[in-house]
Formats: C-alpha cells, sequence, structure tokens
C-alpha cells in the first residue's frame, strides 16, 4: 500500500518474465521500472499485466513509466477497496519516444471488480498517459469499478500528438459501471480520444449511468464517437423515457449555423426529459485537422414537453469547411453526443454577415419561409404575423432579390424555393420566361443544392408569405419583373 513506482529520466531497467512486471501489495521498493527491452524498442512481455493492483491496495502512484508488450494489460487495477491509486505520466502501448507500437495484447488499462475512484492521468502535461497501440481498448472500465476518473489522457494519439495509433477495440469502454468521469470539464483535464478503432467511448449494460464525458476531443473513428448499447447511434425518443447505459441521453439538434468573419451563430434543440437541467457542449472538427475543438458549454433548462431550444455565439470564425457537433450532459453527469453518422451534424459555409438577417435564420426552424421581395412588393401588409422586415431597398436595383438568394443559400438548407407565376394577360403581362429566373436557377445550381424553382399563381404566393410559417421578408431594390422569391426551411442532411 502507498508504493511509488517510477522511472528516472535516465534510468531503462526490463523487469524480468512473471507473473506480472509488478504486483502490489508485495513489498515493492524500484526506483525504475521498464516492461520492455533494455533499449525500449522491442517487447520483453511479462505473462499477465505490466503492473498488476489488486486485493485493496490503495494510493499507489505508477509514474513515468513505459508499460509495453504484455500479454495481458498494461496496466491492471481491480478487486475490493483497490482504491485511490494515480497512473500518470506513462508510455502505456509504444515504445519510450511514444511513437511506434509495442501493444499490450489486451487492453492499456483496465478498471474492474470494485476498483473505484482511481485517477488515470493527471491535469498537467506531466501527469498525461499516452495509451496508444494496444490490441484491445485504450482503457476498459468494467464490473462496478465506480467513480474513477480518466483526465488529460492521449488515447490514440501517439507521443507527438500529431497522429494516431489508436487502441484496435476502441478508446474508452465502460461496461456495467457507474458515475466515471471521462474528463472533468476543465481544459487540463479534457482527454484527446482519437483515431481508435470503430468507436471512442462505448457505454454498455443497464447499471453503467451517471458516467460523465466532458470537452474531450473524440474523433477519426471508424463508426461512431460515442455509443451507448455497443450498437451504434441510439436515435432520439419522445420524452427522453427509455433506459439503459447512461439512460440513453437524448443528443442535441443543430438546426442552423451562420459563420461570418468575426463570429459563428450556431442554434438546434433539445428534446430530453421534462423541467430538466443540461449542459450542452459545442465542438468543431475541420476535415484534414488533427483532432477535434472545443467551442464552448452553456445551461440549457427544459419546460414542462421536454424541449428547449438554444443559441450559442462563438465570436472568432471558424474554417469554411468546419463540422459542429454537440453533446448534453444531465445535471453534469449523463452524456451522449452527435456523431459523424447524425444528419443533423452541419457544414459552416456561410457568407452571410448581415446581423439581424443571421439572427432571424438562426432561430427559424423547419419549414420556416423566408420572401426575398422585388422593390414592388406590398411587404407592410402581406406578410405572415410573426415575421420581421428587413429593408434592404437602398435604391433601384440595388440590392438585388438574386444577390440576397446567393447568400441566405450559402446559410442554410432549403427544400421549396417558389416564385410567383407570371400573369398572361393585363398590364402586368409577360411573354415567356422572366429572365431573372434563369439568374436564380444558376444560383441555386452553384449552391448545390438539388431544388427546383416551383412558380406558383399570384394569390396562393401572398397566402404562403401570410401564414405564422414566415419569419423574415428581405425586401429589396429590385425592379426585375416576378423577381419575389419564397424559400421554405429543409434539414442540412450532411
Amino acid at each position: 500500500m502507498g508504493n511509488r513506482i517510477f522511472l528516472k529520466a535516465t534510468s531503462y531497467r526490463a523487469i524480468p518474465k512473471t507473473a506480472s512486471g509488478c504486483q502490489t501489495p508485495t513489498a515493492v521498493a524500484l526506483q525504475a521500472i521498464f516492461l520492455d527491452s533494455a533499449d525500449g524498442a522491442r517487447a520483453v512481455a511479462n505473462n499477465h499485466s505490466g503492473i498488476w493492483i489488486a486485493q485493496g491496495s490503495q494510493f499507489n502512484q505508477i509514474e513515468r513509466n513505459i508499460i509495453s508488450g504484455n500479454k495481458l494489460q498494461g496496466v491492471s487495477i481491480g478487486g475490493f477497496q483497490s482504491d485511490n491509486n494515480q497512473v500518470s505520466g506513462n508510455y502505456i502501448g509504444t515504445d519510450a519516444a511514444g511513437l511506434v507500437p509495442i501493444p499490450n495484447r489486451q487492453s492499456g488499462v483496465l478498471l474492474y471488480d470494485q476498483a473505484s475512484r482511481n485517477i488515470i492521468g493527471g491535469s498537467t502535461p506531466a501527469g498525461r498517459n499516452v495509451v496508444s497501440g494496444n490490441i484491445g481498448w485504450g482503457v476498459d472500465i468494467k464490473t462496478n469499478a465506480n467513480a474513477n476518473s480518466i483526465v488529460g489522457n492521449w488515447i490514440g494519439p501517439v507521443g507527438d500528438g500529431l497522429h494516431s495509433l489508436g487502441n484496435s477495440e476502441g478508446g474508452i469502454r465502460i461496461l456495467e459501471a457507474s458515475n466515471n468521469r471521462i474528463g472533468d470539464g476543465t481544459a487540463e483535464a479534457s482527454n484527446s480520444i482519437i483515431g481508435n478503432g470503430p468507436v471512442g467511448i462505448q457505454v454498455t449494460h443497464m447499471l453503467s449511468t451517471g458516467n460523465s464525458f466532458a470537452r474531450n476531443a473524440i474523433a477519426n473513428h471508424s463508426t461512431i464517437e460515442i455509443d451507448l448499447s455497443g450498437d451504434g447511434p441510439t436515435p432520439n425518443d419522445a420524452n427522453d423515457q427509455d433506459s439503459g447505459p447512461n439512460q440513453l441521453q437524448n443528443y442535441p439538434t443543430i438546426d442552423f449555423v451562420a459563420n461570418s468573419s468575426s463570429r459563428v451563430q450556431i442554434s438546434g434543440v433539445l428534446e430530453s426529459t421534462a423541467n430538466t437541467l443540461f449542459q450542452v457542449d459545442l465542438y468543431s472538427e475541420v476535415p484534414g485537422v488533427f483532432g477535434r475543438i472545443f467551442l464552448g458549454t452553456f445551461p440549457v433548462l427544459t419546460n414542462s414537453s421536454g424541449s428547449s431550444s438554444w443559441r450559442y455565439e462563438l465570436y472568432s470564425a471558424l474554417p469554411t469547411n468546419a463540422k459542429i457537433y454537440a453533446t448534453a450532459r444531465n445535471a453534469g453527469t449523463i452524456a451522449t453526443n452527435t456523431n459523424s453518422s447524425n444528419p443533423k451534424t452541419q457544414m459552416l459555409r456561410s457568407q452571410l454577415i448581415h446581423p439581424a438577417i443571421s439572427r432571424i435564420l438562426a432561430e427559424a426552424g423547419h419549414h420556416a419561409t423566408i420572401l426575398i421581395a422585388d422593390g414592388n412588393y406590398p411587404a407592410s401588409s402581406k406578410r405572415g404575423p410573426r415575421s420581421e422586415l428587413v429593408s434592404l431597398n437602398l435604391m433601384p436595383g440595388l440590392v438585388t432579390c438574386n444577390q440576397v438568394l446567393e447568400a441566405i443559400l450559402s446559410a442554410i438548407s432549403v427544400e421549396a424555393i417558389q416564385t410567383m407565376m407570371t400573369e398572361t394577360s393585363g398590364p402586368y403581362a409577360l411573354d415567356g420566361v422572366p429572365p431573372v429566373w434563369a439568374d436564380y436557377r444558376e444560383t441555386i445550381r452553384k449552391a448545390d443544392i438539388n431544388v427546383a424553382l416551383e412558380p406558383i399563381e399570384k394569390w396562393e404566393f401572398y397566402n404562403r408569405v401570410s401564414t405564422v410559417d414566415h419569419v423574415l421578408t428581405v425586401q429589396t431594390g429590385d425592379t426585375q419583373r416576378y423577381a419575389n422569391i419564397l424559400l421554405t426551411v429543409g434539414v442540412r442532411m450532411f
């Protein structure tokens, strides 16, 4: 009890092949422990774990070791009252530089059988474990190993932090264990869980509840980033009444993202248990850039129906090809996430910078309508009861409807685009197709939107603008005939 097992900066010594390289609570007085060959490049496997803490052993510190190439786990902590041990600053599954895999044949770290309140990692760079290259999980927590903390580690990345070796089965598994913390919500304690086979974090078994995942960079897994139940993405359900791992917590949906040169606006909805306080975390990921970036966190309180609309502003720009992800935590404990297979994940690509229009679009939902009106449209009387009017009619011909259309299509998805059908008689009759329609079709094509321009009868057009779904009229100075255009907000599916 209370052993400190660590590696001096210049010490490299192979531990002989035994059941384990070191097993506590057997009395141990080592200044160096190196579970590999003397040069740190080849495995000299122990027949069990590299380090095995068991039988109620407490307050041991495993620091600054290379724990690799063992026949079972790198570090194993298990048994009743095997508590309050800390594993920090080690390379587990790699060579001495953390760059070459020397895999432990099962998981890098195993916590099991009532091992509780142990800390894997630390909140400083010196406390960071590099857990990569292992054949099993990076960290495996199971069978009532409760209230452990996994903080500040690189699980999957190599020692330079620039690419990943991964762990073959996944980053972290929680099986029949509760109230474990993966990160604590601070930058210093966040884990980088990147490139581990199919899944970043997997939680399985009905008794696995209250596990918290906060502010971790979880990315580049082949199937899913966070998996509740071990069966892939879990659909949201009404009022979040289902049960299972982490209560199968619903994830927040992202409805809208607008990216300008100075800020990003993100809005969405959380549908979960009624009258409950949640914490929503937002992340971004840029294709081709290693890892994931934490953007911010904010509280969300659901109403009596279990719903809450939320909005977040980031006062700096992101790359135009960044993706946004969201997670929700119930009372700081229960977590789940949107992930790369979730259709609500959105790509930032907006060229729109008008503050009022950006705000209104951020608050708009699916099926809301937006009118881009020409300079002759009766905007003060022909609009919905809840709509807002933004006037951009500076002078005849400035700005045009097509310019506004281009900006708005860069910011939102649409599922319908309608214009007012031409009249064949009377003072406003027009032979053929209005030239502005060709401009619209070209703008729609350039926006890569597979929606046809649909002319509808004049009074039907007015009726559609007059509903409660109409949220915005942008009045332009366009003088072209039949330039009015009505957009219906859709759902971005990439």
